[in-house]
């Protein structure tokens, strides 16, 4: 294993070419490579997108927040195979991923100003977000090719970081769970098991949620179609809002505290089960019917 620093020397913005290492020599299986402006003979520089899965599996990818220039581009991602990515970086990252053995993680710490800074597609066990004042994007087409044929994003994590927004297109698949505490997330795929403790989750189109935890000051909206297995809110707020005309269906929803609003859900959701209503509020379609029964 050999720590490198991503130089550019050949100008050619290649990874895999070993003059745009230092020390010199193409990157193999287990080293960890560092694109920063230091030390002496790092560089900041464009790397140019392509394939380079034949490097093997590389043990970590750091992009600093010295790193300013693009990573990819939007017609050609960086396809690369890792055990784990770390950025910071304050450039704009485009990265096609398979990190998906049982520890590895694609990490955002940081990122460029109030622009969508990391693209982020492939096979991948963790995406933990963490800082950063812009939008992190999920693609689902990936050059991959993980069992359901599109983007597979195993856990999503968003900790402490109030000023990012994870945009997740539809298709993109297992998202067995996602944790949020603070930011934005906007979804148009299926979840597993969502747990809120801070932030904003939107729910578009027709993904199926399997059990949707509301805690803390969370605010959970559903715009779309599809099902939901479990809600439970303890705090904060889950709304129902402009569902499209065939709506959607939950089957158990249990009201701690916090309040469920239905109050702009166009009347077009059934609850096939009694909300069960142990404290908090909810808020009935305007101009629908609710019986009470005790």
């Amino acid at each position: 294993m050999a720590t490198k620093y991503w130089t550019n020397g050949a100008g050619d913005g290649s990874i895999s070419n070993a003059s745009n290492w230092s020390p010199s020599g193409a990157p193999s299986a287990s080293d960890v490579l560092i694109f920063a402006e230091s030390p002496a003979g790092a560089t900041s520089s464009d790397v140019v997108g392509g394939d380079y899965t034949s490097l093997g599996t590389l043990g970590e990818i750091r992009i600093g927040a010295g790193f300013t220039r693009s990573f990819g581009s939007s017609s050609s991602f960086v396809k690369i195979i890792a055990d784990q990515v770390v950025s910071d970086s304050g450039g704009v990252v485009y990265l096609d991923v398979d990190c998906n053995t049982a520890t590895s993680k694609v990490v955002v710490t940081g990122g460029a100003s109030a622009i969508t800074f990391f693209y982020l597609k492939g096979d991948v066990q963790e995406l933990r977000i963490t800082g950063g004042s812009g939008t992190v994007e999920v693609q689902a087409a990936t050059g991959f090719s993980p069992g359901s044929g599109y983007t597979e994003v195993d856990a999503v994590v968003i900790s402490s970081a109030p000023d990012v927004i994870l945009s997740i297109e539809g298709n993109v698949s297992s998202n067995d769970t996602i944790s949020i505490d603070s930011g934005v997330i906007n979804s148009s795929c299926a979840v597993g098991t969502l747990d809120m403790y801070g932030g904003d989750f939107t729910q578009s189109g027709t993904g199926a949620l399997t059990a949707v935890n509301v805690y803390g000051n969370s605010y959970f909206k559903h715009k779309g179609t599809g099902t939901i297995t479990t809600l439970t809110v303890s705090n904060g707020t889950a709304e129902f809002r402009d569902n499209q005309s065939d709506g959607v269906t939950v089957t158990n929803a249990t009201v701690n505290g916090g309040v469920i609003d239905l109050s702009n859900s166009l009347q077009n959701i059934t609850f096939t089960n009694n909300i069960t209503s142990n404290g908090g509020t909810i808020l009935p379609p305007l101009g629908g019917t609710v019986a009470i029964s005790y």
